[in-house]
């Protein structure tokens, strides 16, 4: 049976306790397998550029209606010499508005690949790789097309050291980069804003110590390069921020595993820290309460058809505006199925974003969601969802409060 996957802007991901492969669905064998689907449909947004409005002494909302395309399609390969899962997807989104026509979008995609050579020898060799390219609304009403461009690409690399039975131990390293691109100009082209470079080593440590339990470790120490140190900003560009290259290191270690035959348990400790700039006037991470770092998670099926997943992180990234924030954050998710025909869920987060640096505020994030599918077919459903998000200032800093209520609907096609 055709499970749908909706997708809805924000949502929430509860990384390791999602749910497992539903096993052989696509086209092909068991050794070569793709899955292609495709859903058309709508979405309707009531802040487009997240604006905070006029009641907030800010510029006006402006809501949008698109029309969306988005085709898929996956591969997944099992051989005795390479194991991988391979997911593509494209993004068309034409809006209804006369005066929105500069925000249509043609060319959004994304890929994401992982793998390993040789995966049943006691070594080999593992590699992942996601790569995504979005246009993002600007409230440039003028302009011939008022998108700006984010390219966002995170990879790995590395030897494997067992084949998953017991121990597996992985060195390797790591690059990502995140580049930022300006409104296009009469031909076509776009100044790059800031792009950072991301490099350096990861190493992680797995013991499944009971069938399914496992404790884990993991490490990382990487490099942040920006290819623009002086970004201008304010309305008139008269603004400069200083954004410090850094470099973070990170070590946690914690428990994953199933406690019941209905509760998984993702408990995950552990310290960090990062210095940004150099020489006397560097800057970094000091004391327990800004180093230390938590992931929790649990999973919960009560019954067959309901899933409740909650999570709460505690840690700290690094910003592309100022140098860092740290954020605690907790998230739910409620979902009921209904016969494999139908689902519904609610899900719900909460997020405060404490940032230092360059620029210095606190951020409180909430969001409030659900969503509903109805397989009609095989390989077909409606989906449908609806979010509403708000950001708010504790420091009562102008200009960057917003809500946003967002719906989508379609059908989609596919395994």
């Amino acid at each position: 049976m055709f499970r749908p996957q909706y997708l809805v802007f924000g949502t929430i991901l509860l990384g390791s306790l999602a749910s497992a492969d539903e096993g052989d669905k696509g086209i092909g064998s068991s050794t070569v397998q793709l899955t292609p689907s495709i859903s058309v449909g709508g979405e309707y947004r009531s802040n487009l550029y997240l604006d905070e409005g006029e009641a907030g002494g800010g510029n006006p909302e402006v809501s949008g209606t698109a029309l969306l395309a988005n085709p898929t399609l996956g591969l997944k390969v099992n051989t005795n010499a390479l194991t991988l899962r391979f997911g593509s997807g494209y993004g068309a989104r034409q809006y209804l508005e006369s005066d929105l026509q500069n925000l249509n979008s043609f060319n959004d995609g994304r890929f994401s690949l992982n793998g390993r050579l040789l995966p049943k020898s006691p070594v080999g060799i593992s590699f992942s790789d996601s790569f995504s390219s979005n246009n993002r609304p600007v409230n440039q009403p003028k302009a011939e097309s008022a998108l700006i461009r984010v390219y966002d690409n995170k990879s790995r690399v590395g030897f494997s050291i067992g084949n998953g039975s017991a121990l597996d131990v992985n060195i390797g390293g790591a690059y990502n980069y995140r580049q930022i691109n300006g409104l296009r100009d009469a031909n076509g082209n776009r100044e790059t804003i800031n792009q950072r470079n991301t490099y350096g080593g990861v190493g992680s440590v797995s013991w499944k110590f009971l069938p399914k339990t496992k404790i884990l470790l993991d490490t990382s120490y990487t490099l942040n390069d920006w290819l623009n140190n002086e970004v201008s900003t304010g309305s008139e560009g008269t603004e400069v921020t200083v954004i410090d290259d850094s470099s973070v290191w990170n070590l946690q270690t914690g428990l994953e595993g199933q406690l019941g035959n209905k509760t998984i348990l993702r408990l995950l400790t552990g310290v960090g820290g990062s210095q940004y700039g150099e020489g006397t006037t560097a800057t970094s991470l000091t004391g327990l309460g800004q180093r230390f770092r938590l992931d929790a998670g649990l999973r919960i099926k009560p019954s067959e058809s309901q899933d409740i997943r909650l999570e709460y992180k505690r840690a700290f990234q690094d910003v592309y505006f100022t140098n860092y924030n740290l954020f605690h954050q907790m998230a739910m998710v409620y979902e009921v199925s209904m016969r494999d025909r139908a689902v519904i869920s609610v899900n719900g987060m909460y997020r405060n974003d404490n940032y230092d640096g360059a620029v210095d505020r606190t951020d409180h994030r909430l969001q409030a969601g659900g969503a509903f599918s109805l397989n009609f077919s095989e390989y077909g459903a409606f989906e449908t969802a609806v979010n509403w998000r708000r950001l708010a200032s504790a420091d009562g800093i102008a200009g960057i409060e917003y809500d946003d209520l967002g719906v989508t609907f379609g059908l989609k096609w596919g395994y």
